[in-house]
């Protein structure tokens, strides 16, 4: 009985790693692919252009971590007030 609990238990384990390891997998696949035509990123960096780029993703994340940031705020007065009550 214990023996077939543990395989259950590892089965459950083997389920949520398995976005992780096709995360990884996409990855690689992605850096292979542009090991091999980095072109595009000379093209802009002798443009000036990913400065852009990188100024444009840098606000996008630093947005994404104000509204996470915010978010907790919020979630944390909203348990203090359930817990109050």
């Amino acid at each position: 009985m214990k023996m077939k609990h543990n395989i259950i238990q590892i089965g459950k384990l083997l389920k949520g790693i398995r976005p992780i390891l096709l995360g990884i997998l996409g990855v690689f696949l992605t850096l292979n692919v542009s090991a091999q035509e980095p072109e595009m990123a000379d093209a802009l960096r002798s443009d000036g252009k990913i400065y852009v780029v990188v100024l444009i993703m840098s606000v996008v994340m630093l947005g994404l971590l104000v509204f996470v940031f915010l978010t907790d705020r919020k979630v944390q007065k909203l348990e203090r007030m359930i817990k109050d009550k």
